[in-house]
């Protein structure tokens, strides 16, 4: 009947060299049932390999091991791209949002030039209009009679005591 130790005697110097702490206490070793193979006949160990074989290539394995977990440590952080591209994500953004006011600022240009426009336009209006109104003050002015002061008040009383006689005949042919 095949026994664990049988397995343990194959296999526990090997076990021992890849791991000097390594001990299965004899209680915790327990027998399986016999083991077959697929047709049905008893299993069979090979017969063992050299240990020479493990011990002179276990150093060599072991650098081998560690340079490429190395290696590989390079890679992942070569290959890692989710910072980038949550970097990538975040500068994208930042560009969107600065087009977005590039935008926005290209449409205030166009409405300040377009207001600047609508104000020029007024003005020239309002300038033709001033002049027009300035060329009527001035045809007014020249048809001003010169004069004094004096004169203009005598006018005044001239024509204030003719209204003045127009009442009192008025009320004198209405009594």
């Amino acid at each position: 009947m095949w026994k664990t130790h049988a397995f343990r005697r194959a296999l526990g110097p090997l076990l021992k060299q890849l791991d000097a702490d390594y001990d299965v206490p004899a209680h915790q070793q327990q027998d399986g049932p016999e083991p077959t193979q697929a047709d049905g006949s008893p299993f069979k160990f090979l017969p063992p390999a050299p240990v020479v074989l493990f011990c002179q290539s276990l150093p060599f394995e072991e650098d081998k091991c560690q340079r490429l977990n190395e290696k590989k440590v390079a890679l992942d952080a070569k290959t890692d791209t989710s910072t980038n591209s949550a970097e990538l994500e975040t500068l994208r953004k930042e560009l969107e949002d600065l087009e977005k006011r590039v935008r926005e600022t290209k449409q205030l240009i166009q409405d300040k030039e377009t207001l600047i426009a609508r104000s020029q336009e007024e003005a020239k209006g309002l300038t033709a209009d001033l002049k027009t109104d300035l060329a009527e003050i001035h045809a007014l002015s020249s048809q001003l009679v010169t004069g004094k002061d004096e004169d203009d008040e005598a006018e005044i009383a001239e024509v204030d005591r003719i209204r003045a006689d127009a009442l009192h005949a008025l009320n004198a042919f209405l009594q």
